[in-house]
């Protein structure tokens, strides 16, 4: 059970709840449900005995969702196709596979603290995002210790990257104008359409749109003058608008394990996120800067880690919980976030 406060640890029922531990360095087993329909001719999946399947991992590759059902405090769950669930031999729960191992995490202990979206207008050239916060971590009435990451990231909004409408066409573009001259035929294209392509200047704080169509002249009027003339292929494409779906997550700018036992601790952690006005080695190619704090250091993440567009999602979450690898991990976990002014 997790406890999102130090200071409710009074009148807990004992013995302590269990902990779900994470399962590593096994194969998983495809399984599938069947809908009751004319012609299905594949068993039912059936859960098997929780003492055969302990430390297995299974994944649903049928359409139809596999429900787990309650046991103990844990409530009924249900798996989606793709989806993971495993056992620890006390009951089935779900669990998520961390990129690049073989190793799966209970999708129970996954909690997100604070998740900022930005666009090129909420994060122009000058900005900057800073996250400081100080962590307090405890278990209580446990016989076991625990491990939790605390993780900072950014994340790209797939859809806005790659719009599902868009157009490719040939046009013939003259340095410092904002008209170009369409060599195919521009009937679907509409008003305030982002175009893009070589000749037509690009930032990762603002965009190039389409301010008119003349489909007499088969002209199209840009919000800028091009930058370099020629015959250039142009895409034009009409993106989503915000959402929350598809978003791809970058490597973490900061990844920290921390180790939680019956004794309070307080973990320091940061990062600062800003945008330059120039693209140089120390910046992605969106001219992203960034900086992570952990226990007092500071250094510079990964450059994978950085936005490639304006449109992105800053994040700091804790992940990645396990226990000790005992028959009956059990505990309360309790946390507690508090904002400090810098590290």
């Amino acid at each position: 059970m997790i406890i999102t406060s130090l200071e409710k640890f009074d009148n807990l029922p004992l013995p302590a709840l269990g902990l779900l531990p994470a399962i590593h360095d096994i194969a998983v087993d495809d399984v599938q449900d069947v809908a009751a329909s004319a012609g299905v001719t594949a068993v039912p999946f059936v859960f098997p005995s929780v003492i055969s399947s302990k430390g297995s991992v299974f994944r649903n590759t049928g359409v139809v969702p596999i429900v787990i059902p309650s046991s103990s405090n844990w409530p009924a769950k249900t798996i989606y196709q793709g989806e993971h669930f495993g056992c620890d031999g006390r009951f089935f729960y779900p669990v998520f596979n961390k990129a690049g191992t073989v190793s799966y995490y209970p999708k129970s202990f996954e909690r997100v603290l604070y998740s900022f979206a930005h666009d090129y207008l909420s994060f122009p050239v000058g900005s900057s995002a800073e996250i400081y916060r100080l962590v307090y971590l405890r278990l209580v009435a446990n016989n076991t210790t625990a491990i939790w990451n605390i993780v900072f990231e950014c994340g790209e909004t797939v859809s806005q990257l790659n719009p599902s409408v868009s157009y490719i066409i040939r046009a013939n573009v003259t340095a410092g104008s904002s008209v170009v001259h369409a060599l195919d035929p521009i009937n679907n294209i509409g008003y305030m359409w982002q175009i893009e392509g070589d000749g037509i200047p690009y930032g990762a704080n603002y965009k190039t749109l389409v301010k008119q169509v003349d489909l007499n002249l088969n002209t199209i009027e840009m919000t800028r003058p091009a930058s370099d003339g020629g015959v250039f292929n142009l895409k034009i494409s009409r993106p989503t608008g915000p959402n929350i779906g598809e978003i791809q997550w970058l490597p973490p700018m900061l990844e920290q394990q921390v180790h939680i036992t019956e004794l309070l601790s307080r973990n320091s952690f940061g990062a600062k996120l800003e945008k330059m006005a120039t693209i140089s080695d120390e910046t992605s190619v969106a001219g992203f800067k960034a900086s992570v704090f952990s226990y007092g250091k500071e250094w510079n993440p990964p450059m994978e880690s950085l936005p490639t567009t304006a449109n992105f999602v800053f994040r700091m979450r804790l992940g990645y919980f396990d226990t000790e690898n005992i028959p009956d991990p059990r505990g309360y976990l309790g946390y507690l976030v508090r904002t400090v002014p810098n590290l």
